[in-house]
């Protein structure tokens, strides 16, 4: 029954490729399946979701970005003009992407899930040296604009983030944490971004039985 569900996926997405052999491919800001959630002068923020059977319309990368999947699917990705290839989407997979060559491209969901993914479109220029490396994580990966830390809180521990010169964004892929900043204290629940400003002081607490996995994206300046 299952493959037989995954093949008709595989026929709707073929019927949506063929549909849309003439369209005209749009700004990833402007495809419906990928909403605007947060914006500033340093990062546009966007998340991604394809339901199971769906295709997006050919849409251009040209602005470094930072991408993170958010659950595990299987899809069909293919640039603009040629053919396409299928791969599993692992959740918790993240990478960054210059762009230096503008890609065009559309993505199906031939899975039985919805596909859910965060991307950062990084508009800094850097022009200063990174700082000392955030204390207290893991080294990060270092790139042009952004460096990117693994975080990983174990249940019943917390975790004080300080930014210095550089702000940064956090997203658990993986569980729910409650956050304190300047005296208040906010949930922040596993998919949802936080904007940490330079300078800034939050910590965060896990409270629930299992830890809580994620990433801090410092943005260079």
């Amino acid at each position: 029954m299952k493959n037989s569900y995954h093949y008709i996926l595989c026929i709707v997405g073929l019927f949506a490729t063929l549909q849309s052999l003439g369209q005209t491919p749009v700004p990833v800001k402007k495809d419906p399946d990928h909403r605007i959630v947060f914006q500033n002068k340093l990062v546009t923020i966007i998340y991604p979701r394809i339901l199971p059977g769906d295709t997006t319309p050919y849409h251009i990368h040209e602005t470094p970005s930072v991408f993170l999947i958010m659950r595990d699917t299987r899809v069909f990705d293919q640039p603009y003009g040629k053919p396409g290839e299928t791969f599993f989407s692992a959740k918790g997979e993240t990478w960054y992407n210059e762009f230096y060559k503008k890609q065009t491209h559309r993505i199906a969901n031939i899975d039985s899930v919805d596909h859910q993914s965060i991307l950062i479109e990084l508009s800094n220029e850097p022009k200063k040296k990174y700082p000392d490396p955030i204390p207290g994580l893991p080294k990060p990966e270092y790139f042009e604009r952004v460096r990117i830390y693994p975080l990983r809180i174990e249940s019943g521990s917390s975790f004080d983030l300080k930014t210095s010169t550089t702000p940064a964004v956090f997203v658990a892929y993986k569980g729910n944490v409650s956050m304190k900043e300047k005296g208040k204290t906010f949930g922040l629940k596993q998919g949802d971004i936080k904007w940490v400003e330079e300078s800034g002081n939050i910590i965060f607490t896990n409270e629930e039985p299992e830890a809580v996995e994620g990433y801090v994206y410092e943005i260079r300046k």
